[in-house]
């Protein structure tokens, strides 16, 4: 048991689970284009806290709708169509690299936050029997993962599947011998990652065998091996029957028994094989099947099944249901089991007979576990409304008794040492939101205990996997380390931020990376959805979760802390918000701002002009109607459906349900309803994405799952005013796979807009002559749904965010750093490039890929004093892998301005790699000025020499951090101060915290003492955090409040800031924030003849932060010495002779 504060539980409180029914009739809908487009659900039983979260409910009605239901025939084709690339993708081309994630060095939800590190997610844990340093490990999306060092700390993982016609990982088991593996193909859950086939290979994973397929089933939901005979029997568990091969996995037959059946789990008892499996629609394929499961029982290796004898009729009234045993043809068995509408925790059955007859322990609702989570997890029915979706179930093989047993839902998993009679709860989702529990990530899928080397508990969730050594005691992320496995929906980034990458993940939160590695870490919770970050400049970001779920970081400062967000809602009306959440920017030569993006609800178009703060409706099908939108309009929930010309923002296009498209060219006052499939032949709606071309011409993508479907087309109208409802259509998708297209993307470097990438299911793809032929583009990329394509506005590079493999990028060279320094023969050798003398640009990059010989780097100058006398190019020496490499450009400044500065434009090339252009970058730097100390009143936050004091409590990221000097832009420093995050970690425990600037001595004279400043802040709402001014006349023994006349309010009465309780300050979000103020105080002469130090305070609860205080240009007055550094002139001349111009 655990306690909270009254604080926390502000934060924490839990609305309670509540089972729910899936109405059959809604399960026999065979979603197409028409289907009505659900809002997002606000209850439908699964978990919800403050924390974001992921909704698989959601997720596959989502998915239901924005694919239409997955058939055989789409199987068929899929695979097909991706032999076909698989034999053209390496042919030519550049290298793809993969940037990750391969780690994080923590991650957040809302204010929780922990230390660990997730991959995406896990199907099936396949320890070698044998050797403890094998596992395998399959993910749903990235395929078959083999380690060689498991017993290492730093564990080695090869991805083992990348080159077969799909990543979409469904079970993995051994044969006879362990380097014989059967693989089924297909993610039960996502079942766009088709598969529903078979592939085996004799040498560990190295190589595999033709692919078999398997009926009319897309996905593998088991798969295990009979080996008594000495030859491999396998069966194989699908959504649609139960498959045998009797013949080592050459041919596969369905068994009889199980036409029409949704098989869930197969294990070997002491009876024979044991199989779980309910009749299911098929509309429904094979989830939330809303149909009694029966369990049947072969004694002759799988040629003859038939329900078990169940002597008592104790097994009845079950959904879903997953089998375990020990080890392999034990009689003690357990069956983990729903209830019909899978709503919610039916059991845990326990066998001693093979499975034939079976005793309840009920473990549901009824049954209180030994530690209960208040609120979240009262009692057992551990799957809540989503048990469909999260079953694992593993049997201890170190209790000879098999009473050990542990089982996994969506929030926690749990133990039980007694059969079942009771349970303890042993993980928990949300990091140390309960402290006494080890984290694991939510949604568990599998587990398994392996024995070999240190006795080892591994369980298989939504983020990869978890273990532990101690027997449940603790539990290590760690080796999700290596892993790149996750599942993007989405991609953006900066092109003054080259290296920053930000994304919306499956379950695995919004996702930043700001260097040149593979680390991202999470910043925000739940399925990621949307990200977006503006173009012109680096004012604004937002990221997203689903149902328009939306935050905004608008500092100019990369959002790497929870902290740094703030809430982007405010405006969006309260209904009809679809699973997905988009986030459109502004192109970047339409809006200096940086503040303009666009989003779409279900049935709404929004527009945001400061960053998301705030949004305004500018269309809507339900009332009050846009002209020209039908009332029964709804919007397709994708996130890249809404597309913003790149010559007008008032031209906006936004994808809708039916197989329509709807077109504004006045901002949204007006519409045009275009019926694509009356006009485009072969078209069958799907729509997914729109892409502007110019105002004439509109690119739309579909991910339409039948073959010979129109899924790029491209709408032309013939002159600028014309209405599109003139509108022409060509399909231009010739060389295409054909398969589902999620988008375009126009390379902003063709000034003819004749370069288009696609993204589609099975990789990239590009033409140059707009449209009329497509081909793959680049090398080395998986055969892998690719969901989302970024390029900033150079075209310098190119990033794509993969549904199981992470991100990739071209080109495989990445820009370290610049830096620009004097000679030793300059003038005063200051490290500051001053006029008359010479220095170096030393510039660093980093190889990603492959080696590289011939890397050219070309440098310019944005100010005409700035030359190179050796001049502006440098051949870099060849680049190994994974390799930096350091090279120097002499450069000469003479006749620049004083304190002036230049942009220096660094153009990248490696032919070798087949880039269409350079990489370009630009590195800006001050010059011909020196900082000198004591030399003003005014803290301008230029110089890098500073006075000030920081002080306050220990530190520890990401939740606790100190003032820093911070550049909101190469020229422009402010001081920034944290409003830390107080809660709970796995480092430490809820504690308040202050942070404080202090600065430099400073001597009042006789004049009155005066103080302004710049400022801005956003502090926790509701009074619980702020910022206050204070000042000491005793070196900082004592402080008095001196900010009484600036204030915008008080602390609250509750809160445990150390500012105090019911305290004047500076609190909530000030008004016109993220623009700066002025603050003016005047202190009369009352400190007259003192020395006085003032300082900046921020005082936070032991709760959530919020984005804190950014202070500038501090100036103080009526003081008698000069406190502050200066950038000044440079003062130093070099006379002839001096130096020589080598």
């Amino acid at each position: 048991m655990f306690t909270l504060s009254p604080r926390q539980l502000l934060l924490v409180l839990l609305v309670a689970f509540l089972g729910f029914s899936q109405r059959a009739s809604a399960q026999n809908d065979v979603p197409t284009d028409t289907t009505e487009i659900q809002p997002s659900p606000q209850d439908d039983g699964s978990k919800r806290t403050d924390a974001d979260q992921d909704d698989p409910n959601s997720r596959l009605q989502w998915q239901r709708e924005a694919w239409g239901t997955v058939t055989a025939t789409f199987r068929q084709n899929a695979i097909k169509e991706g032999k076909k690339h698989g034999e053209k993708k390496h042919l030519f081309g550049p290298r793809w690299v993969s940037i990750g994630p391969t780690g994080a060095d923590f991650e957040q939800n809302a204010s929780f936050t922990g230390h660990v590190r997730d991959s995406g997610r896990a199907r099936t844990i396949l320890p070698h029997p044998t050797d403890p340093n094998v596992v395998y490990i399959l993910t749903s999306g990235g395929g078959l993962w083999r380690t060689n060092n498991w017993m290492s700390a730093h564990t080695n993982w090869t991805v083992l599947t990348d080159d077969l016609p799909t990543t979409g990982g469904g079970a993995v088991t051994f044969g006879k011998e362990p380097e014989i593996l059967y693989l089924g193909l297909g993610d039960p859950f996502d079942q766009i990652l088709v598969g529903g086939a078979v592939v085996k290979s004799r040498d560990g994973g190295r190589n595999w065998s033709p692919m078999i397929e398997l009926g009319d089933a897309v996905s593998v939901r088991d798969i295990k091996v009979d080996t008594s005979t000495g030859k491999d029997i396998v069966f194989v568990a699908t959504e649609n029957g139960l498959y045998a091969s009797f013949d080592e996995g050459m041919t596969y037959n369905a068994a009889p028994a199980f036409s029409g059946m949704s098989v869930w789990s197969i294990v070997q008892t002491s009876a024979g094989w044991l199989v779980s499996a309910q009749p299911c629609p098929a509309a429904a394929v094979g989830l939330q099947c809303g149909q009694p499961t029966t369990l049947f029982l072969s004694t002759d290796r799988g040629v003859t099944w038939a329900p078990i004898s169940n002597a008592g009729n104790v097994f009845n009234n079950n959904g879903r249901t997953t089998l375990a045993v020990a080890n392999t043809g034990e009689s003690v068995v357990y069956a983990y089991s729903s209830n019909v509408p899978d709503s919610q925790m039916r059991d845990v059955y326990r066998s001693a007979d093979g499975g034939q007859t079976w005793v309840s322990n009920g473990v549901n609702s009824t049954k209180i576990p030994t530690n209960p989570v208040p609120g979240s997890m009262p009692n057992m029915n551990i799957c809540h409304g989503q048990c469909w979706y999260n079953e694992s179930i593993l049997v201890d093989p170190q209790d000879p008794n098999r009473n050990t047993v542990w089982i996994g839902g969506d929030l926690a998993s749990a133990r039980s040492s007694d059969g079942g009679a009771s349970w303890t709860i042993k993980t928990w989702w949300l990091y140390s939101q309960v402290p006494s529990l080890a984290y694991a990530h939510a949604d568990h899928h599998a587990a398994f205990y392996k024995m070999t080397g240190t006795p080892t508990v591994i369980l298989g969730d939504d983020g990869g996997i978890n273990i532990s050594t101690d027997d449940g005691a603790t539990f290590s992320s760690d080796k999700n380390n290596g892993l790149a496995t996750h599942l993007y929906y989405t991609v953006a980034g900066n092109a003054a931020l080259p290296n920053l990458v930000i994304g919306g993940l499956q379950d695995n939160g919004t996702r930043v990376r700001t260097d040149n590695g593979t680390t991202h870490n999470q910043v925000l919770g739940g399925d990621g959805m949307g990200a977006a970050y503006s173009q012109s400049n680096t004012n604004t970001v937002l990221g997203s979760s689903q149902g328009s779920s939306m935050r905004t970081s608008v500092t100019n400062t990369a959002p790497t802390v929870f902290q740094n967000w703030a809430a982007a809602t405010s405006g969006l009306s309260d209904v009809g918000f679809g699973f997905f959440t988009a986030i459109v920017p502004a192109p970047a030569s339409l809006d200096a701002t940086g503040r303009v993006f666009f989003h779409f609800s279900n049935s709404r178009v929004w527009r945001s002009n400061n960053g998301g703060l705030t949004w305004t409706r500018i269309a809507s099908a339900i009332a009050p109607t846009s002209p020209g939108l039908p009332v029964a309009r709804r919007f397709r929930s994708s996130p890249y459906n809404l597309g913003v010309s790149p010559a007008d923002l008032n031209h906006i296009a936004v994808g809708a349900a039916g197989g329509f498209l709807d077109i504004t060219t006045n901002g949204g006052a007006t519409w045009t309803d275009i019926n694509l499939i009356a006009l485009v032949p072969g078209y069958q709606g799907f729509i997914t994405n729109v892409t502007w071309q110019d105002n004439q011409n509109l690119w739309i993508t579909s991910v339409a799952q039948a073959p010979g479907s129109a899924r790029v087309i491209k709408a032309s109208i013939a002159n600028p005013g014309d209405s599109w409802s003139t509108a022409t259509f060509a399909v231009l998708q010739n060389g295409l796979p054909d398969l589902p297209v999620t988008r375009v993307y126009i390379d902003p470097r063709d000034v003819t807009r004749n370069t288009v990438y696609a993204a589609t299911h099975v990789g990239i793809y590009r033409t140059v002559d707009g449209g009329t032929a497509w081909a793959p583009f680049g090398s080395g990329l998986p055969t892998v749904r690719v969901n989302d394509i970024y390029m900033p506005p150079d075209g310098s590079f190119i990033r794509i965010a993969t549904y199981g493999r992470g991100i990739w990028e071209l080109p495989q060279i990445d820009f370290v750093g610049a830096m620009l320094t004097d000679d030793k023969r300059s003038c005063d050798h200051d490290g500051v490039l001053d006029n008359g003398e010479t220095g170096s640009l030393k510039i660093t990059l980093k190889n990603q890929g492959r080696d590289v010989e011939h890397v050219a780097v070309t440098v310019t100058s944005s100010n005409p004093a700035v030359t190179f006398p050796r001049g502006n190019s440098i051949q870099f020496p060849g680049m190994e892998r994974n390799g930096t490499r350091t090279a120097s450009i002499t450069v000469a400044l003479k006749g620049a301005a004083p304190v002036d500065s230049t942009d220096f434009h660094i153009t990248i090339s490696a032919p070798e790699l087949g880039l269409p252009g350079g990489l370009n970058f630009v590195s800006t730097h001050r010059i011909n000025y020196d900082e000198q100390p004591s030399a003003s009143t005014t803290e301008s936050v230029e110089g890098s020499g500073s006075g000030w004091t920081i002080a306050g409590g220990a530190t520890e990221s990401p939740n606790v951090n100190s003032w820093q000097r911070r550049a909101l832009s190469p020229l422009d420093h402010v001081w920034s101060g944290p409003d830390n995050n107080g809660q709970i970690d796995d480092l430490k425990g809820s504690l308040p915290d202050e942070q404080s600037l202090i600065s430099p001595s400073m001597h009042v004279g006789t004049d009155p003492f005066t103080l302004s400043f710049r400022h801005r802040f956003s502090f926790e709402n509701g009074g619980w955090d702020g910022g206050a001014i204070e000042i000491s006349t005793d070196d900082g023994a004592s402080w008095a409040d001196i900010g009484t006349a600036a204030y915008n309010g008080s602390t609250n009465g509750s809160t445990s800031s150390p500012l105090g309780t019911n305290r004047r300050a500076f609190v909530n979000r000030m008004v016109g924030w993220p623009d700066f103020a002025n603050v003016s105080l005047n202190l009369g002469t009352a400190f007259a003849g003192q020395d006085v130090r003032i300082r900046f305070r921020i005082g936070a609860d032991d709760s959530t932060g919020a984005p804190g205080w950014d202070v500038d240009d501090i100036a103080v007055g009526g003081i008698t010495n000069k406190p502050f550094s200066a950038l000044v002139p440079n003062a130093c001349t070099v006379k002839p002779g001096d130096r020589d111009d080598d």
